[in-house]
């Protein structure tokens, strides 16, 4: 370093020493609006496990803290018929049927699968179907 340099830096170095030996402490950072949220969550925590502790010695938390709010649709039967069905286990299933009654798959089959009376039957001639499998990035078909 020449000498220039050291005395331009001189007085830097000794503006960081001075701050570094100051007794003031940073401001305490504000407090993020998920903290302020989950404040009154955790007081009912604490005073429920305040009280448990009481009468038993014993900490207890809730049951489900993040209870699902999740309501399914009333819906009712479709069936796909017709379909190349791909099932999670890797079986290849020509003219395949799959049925769905309440949102959920209930049953995957051949073409022999009979539809239940009143479900909605949709001709998937053509097409790959691979139920259970919902990645929309999907390599199996």
């Amino acid at each position: 370093m020449s000498r220039k340099s050291i005395i331009a830096a001189a007085p830097l170095a000794a503006m960081l020493l001075a701050a570094a030996c100051s007794g003031e402490r940073a401001a305490e950072p504000a407090p993020d609006a998920a903290a302020e949220a989950q404040e009154p969550a955790v007081a009912e925590v604490e005073e429920t496990n305040a009280a448990n502790t009481a009468d038993s010695g014993a900490v207890h938390w809730p049951a489900d803290p993040y209870a699902s709010t999740y309501k399914p649709y009333p819906s009712g039967v479709t069936v796909l018929t017709g379909a190349t069905v791909l099932t999670g286990a890797g079986e290849r299933i020509d003219d395949g049927t799959v049925i769905i009654a309440d949102g959920k798959i209930s049953a995957v089959g051949g073409a022999d699968l009979a539809a239940p009376d009143g479900a909605t039957v949709i001709d998937a001639s053509g097409k790959w179907v691979t139920p259970g499998v919902i990645d929309i990035h999907s390599h199996l078909g």
